[in-house]
């Protein structure tokens, strides 16, 4: 099962799509994930907690822009994971 999350809803919706069409019968579903919200994050945990009772792998591909300031980064970058995990 691959679960997808993102910011962008739209996006979310055409990377299913786009998946279940180069890999039919794909168990794929997408969920809403804002990496800057903690409240955001605990949602998105409570709802792939509810559906798997473990994850085998995850691939974080979001951080914040070098740019923004440290407690951002911080929280975006490491608090994220800890806050999907625990």
């Amino acid at each position: 099962k691959i679960i997808i999350g993102s910011r962008n809803t739209v996006t979310n919706e055409r990377a299913v799509s786009e998946l279940k069409r180069r890999n039919p019968g794909t168990d794929v579903t997408a969920l809403a994930l804002d990496l800057a919200s903690l409240e955001s994050v605990r949602e998105f945990a409570k709802q792939v907690a509810e559906m798997e009772p473990i994850v085998d792998v995850l691939i974080n591909n979001g951080a914040a822009r070098p740019y923004a300031n440290p407690y951002t980064q911080f929280r975006t970058n490491y608090l994220v994971i800890r806050a999907i995990f625990y």
